[in-house]
């Protein structure tokens, strides 16, 4: 969009009604104003992380993640007060798993999710953010009594939104957490303390046991509140925290929003809404 002084990037077009930046920073202040923390993670998306996949490149030596615009986003949010974890160096300097093998990768290669590797990586920094809060204390979780985590190698076949062409199974190691004798693990609970706001990001990968919300459960100790209606990252996960009573909220220490850069666009979706009444 045209500004005066030159053309403005979407991402920091701030004056732009529909723009994300206004939702965010009131949701910030309407959990704050009732004692309930706010953080929002956000993390690349696969072409920014791998644009060799996407155009020739001569070196990825010095790379750092190819949208530049999200760090000034990040800060404007600081800024007003929005603590904000940017997990894209992290993933940046682990693009690529140990060894010679360049399939092991944060990102599946037929589809926009994450491999089981970035979802356990995503997840335990959470969980080492959450760890700083001086209200934190490891849940009640035990690792050997309530779930035990196993090595496996797991076959991916799920290709949400259609199969690209040329597509394949990957066959990718993971961490599966499930409770001992191999009993499947619930890591959901909604009187958790930590409410967790998502889109699909959150439980791709549920059905080889080795999520994100079982990873965040795993490092945490806690049960997680996870609310990620379908195809609502933006609004509908807020409507659905917005039917919470009173009880509810008196159970919650934070609300972490994970949002992927790519949600970082103008749209109707980025309405104000009223999670806790004022």
């Amino acid at each position: 969009m045209n500004r005066p002084g030159g053309p403005v990037l979407p991402i920091l077009d701030r004056e732009n009604p529909t723009h994300p930046f206004a939702a965010i920073v009131d949701l910030n202040r309407q959990l704050r104003a009732h004692g309930v923390d706010f953080l929002l993670v956000t993390f690349p998306t696969r072409p920014s992380l791998y644009p060799e996949l996407a155009m020739e490149m001569a070196t990825v030596e010095g790379f750092a993640g190819f949208c530049p615009a999200t760090p000034h986003f990040v800060k404007a949010l600081v800024d007003e007060g929005v603590e904000v974890l940017d997990i894209t160096p992290e993933f940046v300097a682990q693009r690529y798993g140990g060894g010679a093998d360049r399939l092991d990768q944060l990102f599946l290669r037929y589809n926009q999710h994450w491999t089981p590797r970035g979802a356990e990586l995503a997840a335990g920094l959470i969980a080492g953010r959450l760890r700083q809060y001086p209200w934190f204390t490891q849940g009640p979780a035990v690792e050997g009594v309530d779930w035990i985590a196993t090595a496996k190698d797991v076959e991916v076949r799920v290709q949400w939104g259609g199969t690209p062409e040329g597509a394949k199974p990957e066959r990718l190691h993971c961490t599966q957490v499930t409770k001992p004798k191999g009993l499947r693990l619930d890591s959901v609970r909604p009187s958790s303390p930590i409410a967790l706001l998502s889109g699909s990001f959150a439980d791709f990968h549920n059905s080889s046991e080795c999520d994100f919300t079982a990873q965040l459960y795993r490092f945490s100790g806690w049960s997680i509140d996870k609310i990620n209606p379908k195809g609502g990252v933006e609004d509908a996960c807020r409507e659905a925290l917005a039917r919470k009573s009173a009880a509810d909220w008196k159970k919650k220490k934070i609300v972490v929003w994970l949002l992927p850069e790519s949600a970082f666009r103008a749209g109707p979706m980025w309405r104000r809404i009223v999670v806790v009444e004022e």
